[in-house]
């Protein structure tokens, strides 16, 4: 609930990092902030994305250090995966650093609403029945895993970066669709792990974003890891078979096929900017547009994180 009816001189829609680090320079700097939040503080970088990650990613090395430990001198019996203690594991990273981000939140009297925020002025701020009043307004609703519009890419087993981070069990395979810094990274936990792994891109090289000799150094090493690379790949279709999926995709003039356990969609994000256009800010292909300052289109309402592009 809305702590009382004066205005704050700053509301920000959205508590991942875009959100609350904001809000937490603005209190330090000793305005009275507001932090809207519909799910869990810190959003997709702490719940879905960097830290869990991380935290299955130091598992993965565990393991291959493990497995090189004779060559140091250290004799141990071959290591075993429990992927449900791992993914505990996972979770209690994440918990943990909740719970930090909460106190600090805390802290610095910082006024958590939880609900959906809705821009519906420049002054004003709406969550469920009740609207919140501020001198300026950030908007920091961050963005969602994209999927391509191929038939199949809805079914089960098709998952996005967030949904494969619920997983119970490790597949004996899987095939990632997009080689960007988040499905390679995804590539090289679950290869580590011992699943299967197959990267479809395409694109001519992986990593697009990144210098070329980086790329195709990182490329051999996810080979040396088993990872299976296919550039200038694109997919057509997925089909479900018993439990399994099949994938069809072009590669050069060839038509493949693959069978996977799982497929993984790394195909980028999409801004989460629903109804931010019907309150008066301009936007680019659903990224909010901004100047330097971070500035909208609207008088004293400001973007920031994912929510730009």
């Amino acid at each position: 609930a809305v702590p009382d009816n004066s205005p704050f001189d700053l509301t920000i829609i959205g508590g991942g990092p875009g959100g609350y680090v904001a809000a937490i320079r603005a209190a330090q700097l000793g305005a009275r902030v507001a932090l809207v939040e519909k799910d869990r503080l810190g959003g997709a970088c702490l719940h879905r994305g960097c830290i869990p990650t991380k935290a299955l990613l130091r598992s993965a090395e565990a393991l291959l250090e493990s497995k090189d430990a004779s060559a140091v001198g250290l004799v141990l019996k071959d290591a075993a995966i429990d992927f449900q203690a791992m993914m505990a594991w996972k979770e209690r990273v994440v918990a943990q650093q909740a719970e930090e981000l909460e106190k600090l939140i805390a802290w610095r009297k910082i006024a958590v609403i939880r609900g959906e925020g809705r821009l519906v002025g420049s002054g004003s701020v709406k969550v469920g029945d009740e609207l919140v009043a501020a001198g300026k307004i950030i908007i920091a609703t961050g963005s969602l895993p994209s999927r391509l519009s191929v038939p199949g890419s809805n079914l089960a087993g098709v998952l996005t970066s967030d949904q494969i981070l619920e997983l119970e069990a490790l597949p004996e395979s899987l095939v990632v669709i997009g080689a960007g810094v988040v499905g390679c990274e995804f590539a090289s936990i679950f290869s580590a792990l011992g699943a299967r792994v197959t990267i479809l891109e395409v694109l001519p090289r992986i990593l697009p974003p990144v210098d070329d000799e980086i790329a195709r150094r990182f490329q051999q090493v996810l080979r040396s890891q088993g990872v299976t690379v296919h550039t200038k790949a694109s997919l057509q279709e997925i089909r479900a078979e018993g439990e399994r999926l099949r994938l069809l995709f072009g590669l050069g003039q060839e038509q493949q096929e693959l069978v996977a356990d799982k497929v993984l969609m790394a195909v980028g994000h999409r801004p989460c900017s629903d109804a931010l256009e019907e309150a008066g800010l301009a936007l680019r292909d659903g990224s909010v547009i901004v100047n330097e300052r971070l500035e909208t289109s609207a008088e004293n309402v400001y973007a920031a994180g994912d929510v730009v592009g």
